[in-house]
């Protein structure tokens, strides 16, 4: 017979167990043990953009005669009007979707006319208040003979993310760009206050003695490389260089030893000396579809294209002369 004392010990038992299984929780749930005073949530809520474009249904051109053509020049002002309420992180931009336009009239050749707009980037702050923000722009037509011309003009709208200035890439880590393998470097990075910038250059020493950096790839936003960037990269085999790239600075790849080719941007301006200085295996350079191994035809092709070389540009290579 079980008495009282063996059930008050058994229901203490039971109880401990009971208390010793863990709680489980997902990764959005708070785990609270012991008797905190206070437990903190986070509340977050995404509100959508909303903004609204007023444009004129039509423009009318005043018209006034232009004696340098005998014909007629027509002119005109008009506005449009953004308002509403979008991120702090983005901007609407309008741009006429042409810039010329043709204005018709039947029996008669068609005259061309201009449309512009003198802004075209809007933050949250422009647009903010009661009546928004008025953009102006004008119409300009010449050559017109006597009748009625006309045509459309169309507008492009759009909400972009919002960027900080061009920035250089001078400490890979900085961005949490990774060091070693095959490597692309972002058009865009984010700095540590949420602000968005585009890369438009790699910066001296970037990748200096980045011996475990196997390819890299340079991305559309970039238009200089710059000098020893990419410095003693010995085990280097492959770059992807944008042609948006105008610049190579002195010693962009040097020392790279096992790299052995390379595709020069169409777009290139300027090629300082030794870009590939210390690359011994390097033999071939193709620029605009054609691969070169002697220095002297690359160098004439180059510069046939109106590019700045350096005379030793590509010296300390296996380049022939």
């Amino acid at each position: 017979m079980i008495n009282r004392k063996q059930i008050a010990t058994m229901t203490l038992a039971a109880a401990t167990i009971l208390t010793s299984i863990p709680v489980m929780a997902d990764d959005n749930t708070n785990v609270v043990t012991g008797n905190p005073t206070s437990v903190d949530t986070r509340v977050e809520a995404t509100v959508p953009s909303s903004y609204q474009i007023t444009v004129p249904k039509k423009i009318t051109l005043t018209v006034t005669k232009d004696s340098s053509n005998g014909g007629y020049t027509g002119y005109a002002d008009y506005k449009v009007n953004v308002q509403g309420d979008i991120a702090a992180n983005e901007i609407i931009t309008v741009t006429p979707m042409k810039d010329t336009i043709e204005l018709n009239q039947s029996g008669k050749t068609s005259k061309s006319a201009t449309v512009a707009l003198d802004a075209n980037e809007l933050d949250s702050a422009a647009i903010s208040g009661a009546a928004g923000k008025d953009v102006s722009g004008t119409v300009t037509a010449s050559g017109l003979t006597a009748g009625s011309w006309s045509g459309t003009a169309g507008f492009s709208v759009n909400v972009v993310e919002k960027y900080g200035e061009d920035i250089t890439i001078n400490d890979p880590s900085t961005y949490g760009i990774p060091t070693s393998g095959d490597v692309t470097i972002p058009s865009v990075v984010t700095d540590s206050n949420g602000v968005k910038h585009r890369v438009t250059s790699i910066g001296f020493h970037a990748f200096l003695n980045c011996t475990g950096l196997t390819s890299i790839t340079i991305p559309t936003s970039v238009t200089d490389i710059e000098s020893v960037a990419f410095v003693n990269c010995s085990n280097l085999t492959a770059i992807i260089i944008s042609n948006s790239v105008t610049n190579i600075g002195t010693g962009a790849f040097g020392d790279c030893v096992k790299l052995t080719s390379a595709i020069l941007p169409d777009n290139i301006e300027y090629i300082e000396k030794g870009i590939f200085d210390g690359c011994s295996s390097f033999a071939s350079v193709t620029y605009k579809g054609i691969t070169y191994t002697s220095k002297s035809a690359l160098k004439t092709a180059l510069t046939n294209n109106n590019v700045t070389v350096s005379d030793d540009a590509f010296d300390g290579t296996a380049l022939t002369d």
